[in-house]
């Protein structure tokens, strides 16, 4: 049996949210990848270590990545926010039980 503590801050990982989460989240590090191969490039061009048309080639890379990976991300994490509301609102529709697993109006009478 798990406690209500598990239940409230443990997402399921089943659910179409949570895997919505992961998504973003591995499509935020991929943009960050690309960001930083972007700099890497940009560094490598201004130090002269590499040919000017594979650092600017290696740019540009890295920028189309980043942008992609981040536009990825948002798309993924707005479809997590839409599919958390409604299973929020679906939740909120069933009934309850309150405290003990006693009604409220049995709780109220004694």
């Amino acid at each position: 049996m798990t406690s209500y503590l598990d239940r409230r801050y443990a997402p399921d990982p089943l659910t179409p949210a949570w895997r919505g989460l992961v998504a973003s989240g591995l499509w935020l590090r991929a943009g960050f990848v690309g960001a930083s191969v972007a700099a890497i490039a940009l560094a490598m061009l201004a130090g002269g270590d590499a040919t000017p048309s594979i650092a600017i080639a290696s740019a540009v890379a890295g920028g189309a990545v980043a942008a992609f990976a981040w536009r990825r991300f948002w798309v993924a994490i707005n479809r997590a926010d839409a599919t958390e509301a409604a299973d929020a609102t679906q939740a909120s529709a069933r009934s309850r039980p309150s405290g003990f697993g006693a009604g409220v109006e049995s709780a109220a009478s004694h």
